[in-house]
């Protein structure tokens, strides 16, 4: 599926220079008469179904077009004329939009009317095969692109530079938007304050730690006492051992002065 251009800035450009020139080709006295008669002759042509319910049976259909055949023929004697004058005296139009110009001339005929293209023909009306008029890189296909190989094509090596640029500003501009820097990290999720870890705390050396307090002895002496696995010769770990002993302490003073109020062993199950 073909993908659509993003608004870049080469788009922007390159877009004011396409109205530019249809502007000055419709502005053409021959060309803009030609068109109207055309705009005109199309509309006797689609006059024929008009109040004609759709979808049609096979007989419906084949009386539609013999009714409408003679303005459908002048219709299309009308349009090749327009579209061969506007080849001769709008040739950058003609050149920038190559095979597709053709059904290019027919949806500007058609957008009076409002009438719905299928996608597969807009895509085309929307794709030109040339980024500009004197650009010999054509678009030939979807990811299928000529470059000529031969300098002389493009006249000389610094226009051969300015549109391999326009290849690379239509190619960035049909990429994904993707923002400059690093992508954004996904917000940590905090844990709940009933799933954070806690650690739980030995009463036994709680009331120990908490009765060496009250004896005068410090966290230092109370650490080396009860928690040998510290090396307390390393900052580090002496001031997490102070800490231990200090949540110990303050256990400790709650399971003696109010032992009813803290939180009891659930009952055993055994029987």
């Amino acid at each position: 599926m073909a993908r659509r251009a993003r608004n870049t800035n080469f788009i922007q450009i390159r877009t004011k220079a396409a109205a530019q020139e249809h502007r000055a080709m419709m502005d053409d006295p021959i060309i803009w008469d030609l068109y109207m008669t055309t705009l005109a002759a199309l509309r006797r042509a689609l006059s024929h179904a008009d109040g004609v319910s759709f979808p049609l049976s096979a007989e419906e259909r084949e009386n539609l077009m013999r009714e409408g055949a003679a303005d459908s023929e002048v219709f299309g004697s009308n349009f090749r004329l327009l579209v061969g004058v506007m080849r001769d005296r709008a040739p950058k139009v003609a050149r920038r939009w190559g095979d597709n110009f053709e059904k290019r001339v027919f949806g500007w005929l058609c957008e009076p009317y409002g009438i719905d293209l299928p996608s597969s023909f807009t895509d085309l009306m929307e794709r030109p095969e040339r980024f500009s008029p004197d650009n010999p890189i054509q678009r030939l296909a979807e990811n299928i692109y000529y470059i000529p190989e031969d300098v002389n094509e493009f006249g000389n090596a610094k226009h051969r530079y300015a549109c391999l640029r326009e290849l690379d500003g239509y190619l960035t501009a049909i990429q994904d938007h993707k923002p400059r820097g690093r992508p954004p990290q996904e917000p940590k999720k905090q844990p709940a304050a009933n799933q954070r870890k806690t650690r739980k705390i030995d009463p036994t050396k709680a009331v120990q730690a908490y009765e060496m307090e009250q004896a005068g002895l410090d966290a230092y002496a109370i650490a080396q006492a009860l928690l040998p696995q510290y090396d307390l010769t390393d900052a580090k770990q002496r001031n997490q051992a102070r800490g231990v002993v200090r949540n110990w302490v303050e256990k400790g003073y709650l399971l003696v002065n109010f032992p009813q109020s803290q939180p009891q062993d659930p009952p055993s199950t055994q029987k």
